[in-house]
């Protein structure tokens, strides 16, 4: 039912994959062989990359700058987002970590 690779599970099957299973059929006599398959023997088909490098962790400015927030003010999970309109409209849908965060990266910045 597939593969496991890095813990993600591989459905795809390569063409040379195809190719092995098709030509023990027909080694075996359990079926004749598709026109397709010589030319498949003289032009198999490209392996497929079994890895890919890992991306690049993306690192904001502000990143440290909330790990020291989050450092001093243990109960900032417990902070309300203030989401509807009227606080929108009023300018106080901003959370204390996000003010920390743009107040001091504003004195970084000077």
């Amino acid at each position: 039912m597939g593969k496991y690779r890095d813990g993600r599970r591989v459905a795809i099957q390569g063409g040379r994959a195809l190719q092995a299973r098709v030509e023990n059929l027909v080694k075996s006599g359990a079926i004749a062989p598709p026109p397709w398959l010589e030319a498949m023997k003289h032009h198999p088909p490209p392996t497929l990359p079994f890895w890919a490098p890992k991306p690049q962790e993306l690192v904001f400015p502000e990143d440290k700058l909330f790990r020291i927030y989050m450092a001093r003010n243990p109960e900032w999970k417990d902070e309300v987002l203030r989401m509807h309109p009227k606080a929108k409209a009023e300018g106080t849908d901003k959370s204390r970590g996000y003010l920390f965060c743009n107040l001091w990266q504003k004195y970084i910045d000077e």
